[in-house]
């Protein structure tokens, strides 16, 4: 019947390939060990629980060594069953402490958190009312949130941990969480560390839930951070977000610093008066940092300096003290020179 259909023209049953071993799509367990082992994430390696086991390679952290107890160990090999959890109660071992929380919010161990929750209601809020809505905003672990609020246990966090777990959100780019503590219907409380940690850290999309989310803004000394992260992306934000941008005499003394001669050139080229003063060219000197001694004679910037301050920088330099100490020169610079000519103030030219 199936031939004469076909030659009428019909059309034949889809092939159904066979399903795959779930085996097949798997790493192999060597490559897995060999890419753990780089992250040198201990607690990672010991919950997955790799064999060969990764962890064996990656040093076991001090805290885990001197303060960890059997029940922390326990729900580090939890992630798929309470059993190592349950085994470690019947053998009278009762006491977490915040390594082993850490580990239930971090890898998401909703299981885990709901069961010692139930175990011991009083030493579970003891461990975790304050680590929970932290640790579980930093990492993404949406999961963990919604839990801690529609179970027993309840979000009721102080107004600094509510502080502490959107700053942590912010630094580390978790807008889900962001979103989670907007409709939390929970006072929000929040400091200038969540945009100056999210201009630190390059969060461009933290930064534009900040400016959509309807909440007044706490702005620090945005373009300081958005200096000492090293790139001209934060720098750009803020200089087009049409919001207030604060700063201060660090971002320039930072860049003369490392000698980022590129964002010395942004900053010259911007609509933002420069705000520094004669340390830029004492801390270039100390650093070694030839070039940007060179930068900013170039810049037609009026900037004074002391060949005092100079001759102890150029003491305690920690670069190039030979090519330092010739640029100097060629402007003057004379370690035998009398002291009125020591103290005296001069501009760079």
């Amino acid at each position: 019947m199936a031939t004469a259909l076909q030659t009428h023209g019909e059309p034949s049953p889809p092939t159904k390939k066979p399903p795959r071993d779930a085996a097949s799509l798997r790493l192999p367990p060597e490559l897995v060990s060999a890419i753990l082992t780089l992250t040198d994430d201990w607690e990672l390696c010991r919950t997955l629980a790799v064999r060969p086991a990764p962890a064996s390679r990656v040093p076991t952290p001090a805290p885990w060594q001197e303060f960890a107890t059997p029940l922390d160990r326990a729900i580090l090999r939890s992630s798929a069953s309470l059993s190592p959890v349950k085994y470690a109660l019947a053998h009278g071992h009762t006491k977490f402490t915040q390594w082993g929380a850490r580990v239930m919010i971090r890898f998401s161990l909703v299981h885990v958190l709901d069961f010692l929750f139930r175990a011991d209601e009083r030493q579970f809020r003891e461990e975790c009312t304050e680590l929970l809505p932290v640790v579980a905003s930093a990492w993404g672990r949406l999961a963990v949130l919604k839990w801690a609020k529609d179970s027993k246990f309840g979000l009721r966090p102080s107004p600094q941990t509510t502080a502490d777990a959107i700053d942590e959100a912010s630094r580390h780019g978790q807008v889900e969480m962001l979103d989670f503590w907007l409709n939390s219907g929970l006072p929000l409380h929040y400091s200038d560390a969540a945009l100056l940690s999210a201009t630190f850290k390059r969060q461009v999309r933290t930064l534009e839930w900040w400016k959509n989310s309807g909440l007044q803004l706490k702005i620090g000394n945005v373009l300081d951070f958005a200096s000492m992260e090293g790139s001209t992306v934060c720098l750009d934000w803020w200089a087009n977000s049409g919001l207030p941008c604060r700063y201060s005499k660090a971002a320039l003394y930072t860049l003369s610093k490392t000698g980022n001669i590129p964002l010395l050139t942004w900053w010259l080229r911007s609509r933002f008066p420069l705000s520094f003063d004669k340390e830029v060219l004492t801390i270039a000197t100390r650093f070694g940092q030839t070039r940007v001694l060179q930068w900013w004679l170039e810049s037609g910037v009026e900037i004074e300096y002391r060949f005092f301050d100079i001759e102890e920088a150029i003491e305690d330099c920690v670069g190039d003290r030979e090519a330092v100490t010739r640029w100097w020169e060629e402007r003057g610079y004379n370690a035998r020179m009398g002291a009125n000519q020591w103290m005296r103030m001069r501009k760079l030219e």
